[in-house]
């Protein structure tokens, strides 16, 4: 006589399959497992990704196995609160919209992923993202729907530029009610117009979803001194989000050579309205116009900030390394730039830091000098290290040193790393700090 499996294989099983997208089979073991009461009982995966069927035009597939997905396991997989859309193409002719929605709704959605996603029309995107009134993270990620002209069909009113003020527009009863994060990624803001763009603000402007927002992520250009169009109008996105906003992460991504030429000079991110401010994550690409001032930008940033909650700061340099276009670290330059970075960080503003975190990457191969580059960056911000909340990364090919103080997430605590690699010395730091959310360790 064959043994059934123990429970715990039986869920592992599940968990499995789940991880790779077989949900159908996830759900035909569930049933059959009719000696395993808790195996009966699991409530789904917490994750989900719908990827496109296989499709040579752009990568990009069609979804009609959401609708089956939806229509098979909404309301029975309680346990799902992430879902993800990737490589997709959203056609009416695949997609019953009223149907999927429909069944959409029975899942309960904290946070909605949409990467590499056609849409027929911003509207699609506004009923999906608007169906969860628990969803609390919007990811966007190269999303594509044409002109945006329909979106206002979401309001009992036209936008501003239509001749109606955006502050005299009533909040959309539908919108979701716990959104917080936003995170708008690299593809979001090179392939949808500048247009398109300029409209989904002034729909968050309108809507008074700006307001409550307190986490933004926003992929912007590899120097904070380039800004598109469309990066301008997510500044007004971080502007209007005002005395809610809590962190800000500009995170900039590859960006073909081509796209660089096209941008043009505009003032700096300006975060003088966000005075609550407590995490601020800075990212510059090395480019051929801030390559002998790397820092600027962070400094013009930094000389900006109002709020004196901010409690840690991450700087990272980082060099500009795509095919054929390689730009790298000038540490010889960096290095005289720091002590500026040192005196902007020690104005009254910043008296309530905790952490900082300085990140630098060079696409040399490592050598026996890497720690004595992590070292240096110590040494050029005195006043920070001697406030005891810096903390130095160096990396280079496959080499990684660090010194000052870091979080250790297995000890969930702050220590104090020597020059030697990885080498820990004894905790310096014991209060553990908060991010957005107050159970959260720091943002990586």
């Amino acid at each position: 006589m064959v043994l059934p499996f123990p429970t715990e294989i039986w869920l592992d099983i599940l968990k499995g399959l789940a991880k790779e997208g077989e949900y159908d089979t996830v759900e035909r073991c569930r049933v059959v497992c009719s000696d395993a009461s808790e195996v009966r009982r699991w409530r789904g995966p917490r994750q989900v990704t719908i990827h496109g069927e296989d499709s040579s035009e752009d990568d990009r597939g069609p979804i009609p196995h959401l609708a089956t997905f939806a229509s098979r396991h909404g309301g029975r997989w309680p346990s799902v609160d992430a879902l993800t859309i990737s490589n997709a193409v959203w056609r009416a002719a695949d997609l019953d919209a009223d149907a999927v929605f429909r069944d959409l709704f029975r899942f309960s959605i904290s946070r909605l992923s949409l990467d590499y996603v056609v849409f027929p029309t911003i509207l699609t995107l506004g009923r999906l993202a608007c169906l969860w009134s628990a969803v609390r993270t919007l990811h966007l990620s190269s999303v594509i729907f044409p002109s945006v002209a329909t979106f206002s069909r979401l309001l009992p009113c036209t936008f501003a530029k239509h001749g109606v003020r955006l502050r005299s527009m009533p909040v959309h009863p539908t919108l979701p009610s716990g959104l917080v994060v936003v995170e708008l990624m690299l593809g979001f803001s090179l392939h949808s117009d500048p247009r398109s763009v300029a409209d989904l603000v002034d729909f968050f402007i309108a809507t008074g979803t700006s307001t409550q927002l307190r986490d933004i992520t926003i992929s912007s250009t590899p120097s904070f001194q380039m800004m598109t169009q469309s990066d301008v109008c997510l500044n007004r996105l971080v502007k209007y989000s005002g005395q809610s906003l809590r962190r800000l992460s500009l995170d900039p991504t590859m960006i073909p050579p081509k796209c660089l030429q096209s941008m043009y000079k505009a003032p700096y991110l300006n975060l003088s309205d966000n005075g609550c401010l407590e995490q601020l994550d800075l990212t510059v690409k090395v480019t051929d116009e801030n390559d002998s001032c790397l820092c600027t930008p962070v400094i013009e940033v930094l000389s900006q900030v109002t709020s004196t909650h901010i409690s840690r700061i991450t700087v990272q340099l980082h060099p500009y390394d795509f095919p054929h276009a390689s730009i790298d670290v000038d540490l010889g330059t960096l290095i005289e730039e720091l002590p500026q970075l040192d005196a902007v960080l020690s104005r009254p503003v910043f008296g309530n830091l905790i952490h900082v975190a300085i990140d630098v990457g060079t696409l040399d191969r490592p050598n026996v000098r890497d720690e004595e580059w992590a070292e240096g960056l110590i040494l050029r911000l005195p006043t920070l290290d001697e406030r005891g909340v810096l903390g130095c990364v160096f990396h280079a090919l496959g080499s990684l040193s660090r010194i000052g103080v870091h979080w250790d997430s297995k000890a969930s605590a702050w220590k104090r790393y020597g020059v030697e690699r990885g080498a820990i010395q004894d905790v310096v730091i014991t209060d553990e700090v908060v991010g957005v959310e107050d159970e959260r360790e720091p943002h990586k």
